[in-house]
């Protein structure tokens, strides 16, 4: 990724990829080279990506935090 923020820090966190400074161009060049110089780094990256997004991002998973948020809402609100 090439900006901050909460995304920055799951992909760090979860070590699925890697952050460059957007002002820094040749930093991003020599970091991708890296990380292709290495399958091994490449495919943990990509398989730790596949099971986060299935995990954490499923439709499943977000459909089921959606409800419980306009449940919630609903019971603060004293909607039935």
């Amino acid at each position: 990724v090439n900006f901050s923020g909460w995304i920055r820090n799951l992909i760090e966190k979860e070590m699925i990829g890697v952050y460059s400074d957007p002002a820094k161009p040749e930093a991003f060049v020599n970091t991708m080279k890296d990380v292709l110089k290495n399958p091994y780094l490449l495919s943990e990256m990509q398989s730790k990506a596949l099971n986060l997004s299935k995990h954490k991002f499923s439709s499943k998973v977000v459909s089921s935090a959606w409800i419980e948020f306009i449940e919630t809402l609903c019971l603060q609100r004293g909607i039935k």
